[in-house]
């Protein structure tokens, strides 16, 4: 069978796959998609899913200049404009506000479900778009001017692959690239919730002995709430009654929203932080959680992912204009350069934090008290960690600015 050729071929069609399939077809690449499930959309009007993503500013531009915010429902794009987050074992918090920035919001609590929709149905806007799903690659291997990926529907070419098969990533342990872990020993449980009082679109986080727990504004009186605690911890949560359950979560909330009054089904995974050793090889790079995952605990996960798409298809834009091969090495390592430290230091971050805020030594209790009411007292601190957790931080790839300026070639 003669084998189809694309310009770039992508190995995943989550999140930042179907996202970078857009940005590529919007340059003009032939771009194909390929991944084991074809997505359909299986969003309830009537009901918000508890699997959701905290989008960032930088990000929201992304959506925006990629054409595929005007899409997305309002009435499912949550915005929070403050962030609240305290400690258990002291009286140190720190409070971030949009307005101290010049935003209107911070962010946005957005059901991934419903986000694919919008990605999904803007791609079906692009001749250059081939979704070969549902089908998977079986392996792949490259010359000096094609990579060829042997799929279960037979050989296709591109001058580019690209994986975005998250972090158990196949392409990537063909490829031979290692990935270091930083062990975490944390699950995350996820539901929606009803409270008795309004959130005010504030995002809470306390952080407990076991692990952070979040609350994340959805509508008036709804929340999604990220717990993460150990795997043994996890499974009794799991385990409880609905009642059990709302009393254990008032409790680890000090009663910040009230009494609650409902909650979803309850899903618990395990958490990772992993980072690959190399982000490209001649023919292929790695995006997203293929690349890198880190904890939750400060929502960044998608955004960093979202800001590798950005990076990526600038590195490309460049190279097309410049008439380069977009499968060559030295382009590549662009890419490379631009996201891996700025991934690393976010993980690291959020890392070290994890591992300082589950801590019961004393002396570390202490000084993360007095962390909390420097940071709390001092604005050019304030100013710091806002621009950080609103992806507003280093080089921007103009995906990411704002207004407009995907469109210039």
């Amino acid at each position: 069978m003669k084998p189809k050729i694309f310009d770039v071929v992508i190995a995943g069609g989550g999140l930042v796959g179907a996202c970078l399939a857009k940005s590529l077809c919007t340059l003009g690449l032939n771009t194909a998609l390929l991944d084991r499930k074809k997505f359909t959309a299986t969003t309830d009007p009537t009901e918000i899913q508890a699997r959701v993503s905290a989008i960032n500013l930088a990000s929201v531009n992304i959506l925006k200049n990629l054409q595929i915010w005007p899409r997305l429902l309002p009435q499912r794009c949550f915005p929070f404009r403050q962030i609240h987050t305290w400690d258990s074992a002291g009286t140190g918090r720190v409070e971030f506000d949009a307005a101290s920035i010049g935003q209107d919001c911070l962010g946005y609590i957005i059901e991934n479900n419903h986000l694919l929709k919008a990605i999904f149905q803007s791609l079906q806007e692009h001749d250059n778009f081939t979704d070969l799903s549902p089908c998977h690659a079986e392996s792949f291997q490259f010359n000096e001017s094609l990579t060829t990926v042997q799929t279960s529907q037979g050989p296709v070419c591109a001058k580019l692959l690209v994986a975005a098969d998250g972090q158990h990533s196949q392409i990537r342990q063909w490829a031979g690239i290692s990935v270091k872990t930083l062990a975490l020993n944390h699950h995350a449980l996820v539901s929606n919730i009803t409270t008795e009082y309004s959130h005010g679109d504030i995002a809470r986080q306390r952080f407990l002995a076991q692990g952070p727990l979040a609350f994340l504004p959805l509508g008036p009186q709804q929340c999604s709430i990220v717990w993460s605690t150990t795997p043994t911890e996890a499974e009794k949560l799991l385990a409880l009654n609905a009642t059990e359950f709302h009393q254990t979560l008032a409790e680890a909330s000090e009663g910040c929203l009230g009494h609650i009054k409902h909650s979803s089904a309850r899903y618990s995974f395990p958490l990772a932080s992993q980072y690959a050793l190399v982000y490209v090889n001649p023919r292929l790079a790695l995006v997203g959680d293929a690349a890198h995952t880190i904890h939750p605990l400060a929502g960044q996960g998608a955004n960093l992912g979202l800001l590798d798409v950005a990076c990526l298809t600038e590195i490309l834009r460049q190279a097309r204009l410049q008439q380069r091969d977009i499968g060559d090495y030295s382009v590549l390592r662009k890419y490379a350069r631009w996201r891996s430290g700025d991934n690393f230091v976010m993980l690291k971050l959020m890392h070290n934090f994890k591992q300082m805020f589950t801590s019961q030594i004393k002396i570390i209790q202490q000084v993360r008290n007095l962390g909390f009411s420097c940071a709390h007292h001092s604005p050019l601190l304030k100013q710091f960690f806002i621009r950080q957790a609103v992806g507003f931080r280093g080089e921007q790839p103009p995906l990411a600015h704002y207004p407009d300026l995907s469109q210039s070639a």
